[in-house]
Parts: C-alpha cells; structure tokens; sequence
C-alpha cells in the first residue's frame, strides 16, 4: 500500500507559490515531494503532489529512487506548466515578483 503524503518526515521537498489564473483571483498552489520508497516488488515511487492544481497525491514509478524523484519533479513541473498554459500566472509566495517556471531546469 503506498503511504499518504501527510507527515512532515514523509516531505523532502516543498515550495508554496501563488497562482492568478485568467479570472484574476489569487491562490496558494503547494508543491511536495515525498521521499521515495519501494513496493513489495521492488519498484520504486515517489509521492507528489500540486495543490490545488491535481487533486490527489500521484505515486511517480520509476527503475530507482533517483529516477522515482526525478519524475516526480518533473509531474509537478508539468502541472505547473499546465496552468501557464491555460494562461495562468505564477509568483513567488508574500511577493509580486512572477516566478520563472523554466528557470530552475535550464543550464547555468
């Protein structure tokens, strides 16, 4: 049974953002990555979750935890992505500074 994203021991990583969609009513969005974990039949997953954008917690398979925790940044990466696209606005929490959703993936 895979575990619930609701401790903070299971939270490895976790951003808090806020959204404008085209309506123009702002809201929290939450990012958190649990720590990856295996199955019984050793396949590994990572839990995550983009509140309120996906409205349940994804368990992300992949070969190994790296790789379970790399697709895993990636889904929430998508969601975000998704509401950009929909014409939707992201920035940083207590900030009127737009956050670069492209910025963290892209090459120093």
């Amino acid at each position: 049974m895979a575990p619930e994203l609701n401790s903070t021991n299971d939270i490895i990583a976790r951003r808090e953002l806020n959204g404008v969609p085209l309506s123009g009513e702002k809201f929290q969005i939450i990012i958190e990555i649990g720590k990856p974990y295996t199955e019984e039949n050793q396949n590994w997953r990572c839990p995550v979750t983009v509140q309120p954008l996906s409205k349940r917690t994804y368990h992300i398979n992949g070969s190994d935890s790296f790789q379970a925790l790399t697709l895993a940044i990636s889904f929430a990466h998508e969601e975000l992505a998704d509401f950009v696209k929909s014409g939707g606005k992201l920035f940083f929490r207590d900030s009127d500074e737009e956050f670069n959703l492209n910025e963290p993936f892209e090459k120093q």
